[in-house]
């Protein structure tokens, strides 16, 4: 779950924002305070239905953008949703297969470690605290399965893009 700030404490929230509730279990390992504050979240709730979990997401690129304010960083995540039915390997069948590039804005505390040719996360956590931090307010977390673990914290996120893989 997350936190927010509120008169200067820390409130719990869950995946939809609501004090008190808790989210639905795949909301579990893919925190998120609000998908209002990610500009075009809505390209990924069209494709899913609703905010996606990240749940054995991969992290296919993490890179710099040098801006005027200093820098931002850039990171495509393929994320789908698993089905009920099994393939003949006996995995569970992908669906709604999507690579979503998000851009982190004026960043500051990057960490990135471990990066390699696999970088499955168990979910991609984002937070906001403006009592702590308020020139960086977010906190995004990037929870590793295997390889990549790393955390930045930013002035605003922007959904660029969720294309169908």
């Amino acid at each position: 779950m997350a936190a927010a700030a509120t008169a200067g404490k820390a409130t719990r929230l869950t995946a939809n924002g609501a004090p008190g509730s808790f989210p639905e279990p795949r909301f579990l390992w893919g925190i998120i305070l609000s998908m209002n504050f990610v500009e075009g979240h809505e390209k990924l709730t069209e494709v899913f239905g609703r905010w996606p979990s990240f749940h054995d997401a991969e992290v296919l690129s993490f890179g710099f953008e040098r801006v005027t304010t200093g820098f931002s960083v850039v990171t495509t995540i393929f994320v789908f949703e698993s089905s009920n039915e099994l393939t003949a390997e006996g995995h569970f069948r992908r669906i709604r297969e999507t690579r979503a590039t998000f851009r982190f804005h004026d960043c500051e505390d990057v960490t990135c470690a471990e990066f390699n040719h696999q970088n499955v996360i168990s979910g991609l956590e984002i937070t906001r605290d403006e009592v702590s931090n308020p020139r960086h307010p977010i906190l995004v977390v990037f929870r590793p399965i295997y390889g990549l673990h790393g955390t930045l914290r930013c002035c605003r996120i922007e959904l660029v893009s969720a294309i169908p893989a």
